[in-house]
């Protein structure tokens, strides 16, 4: 509940900048690599389902799963350079990230700058989540100014992106509660601890659905 009340908390602000513990932006096991070595297709479209793939079924932008969207039907395809100003990258596979509607619309046609691709670049290097899983930029950025001009074009800083971080960690945390219960069901400690953990889950599930 700390958490929550932190994410929607007017001390937010003041808190981030205090903080020093930060974890990494992303698993390194879920990072995405463009593994599509087949023909050509005749509009990028058609790469939704192996770029979904290649994605981990995670917004490259946030690493938010799309499953908390709607699934891929609500997911969008961006392009690193803006299809409005290189037309001859449309079609281009290389030039295609899977992301959550979100970004996508706000990053628009911007081609203010050569944007960071999720799957050349390790984001841990420039992006971080601090305890309550906000997405931050890291002091020691490698490419600080990019960083920081994609944080604010795509608004990396929402609320939601962190309470769907929050939400993918309670649901293992969930899972192995479960399990353990099985184990040990004259455990009323764990019963609570569990009873608790899912509290917490369907109250950030409610202020992520109205969010």
């Amino acid at each position: 509940y700390e958490i929550l009340r932190c994410l929607v908390g007017s001390e937010m602000c003041i808190r981030d900048r205090i903080l020093i513990m930060y974890y990494n932006f992303r698993d390194p096991y879920y990072a995405p690599s463009r593994g599509y070595r087949g023909l050509p297709k005749s509009h990028y479209r058609a790469y939704k389902d192996q770029l979904r793939e290649d994605f981990k079924k995670r917004c490259g932008y946030t690493f938010c799963s799309d499953g908390w969207f709607g699934g891929p039907s609500c997911f969008h395809i961006d392009h690193l350079k803006s299809k409005k100003y290189y037309k001859d990258l449309i079609h281009t596979y290389e030039n295609l990230v899977y992301c959550c509607a979100s970004v996508n619309i706000a990053k628009s046609d911007d081609h203010s700058c050569e944007y960071l691709d999720p799957c050349d670049i390790d984001f841990n290097k420039d992006f971080a989540r601090n305890c309550f899983g906000r997405i931050i930029i890291r002091s020691d950025a490698p490419h600080q100014k990019i960083a920081q001009h994609m944080y604010e074009r795509m608004k990396l800083y929402l609320t939601k992106y962190a309470l769907i971080w929050w939400l993918d960690r309670l649901t293992i945390l969930v899972n192995e509660a479960r399990q353990l219960k099985k184990q040990y069901p004259d455990n009323i400690d764990l019963k609570n601890a569990l009873d608790e953990v899912i509290e917490a889950y369907y109250d950030m599930t409610e202020f992520l659905r109205v969010s």
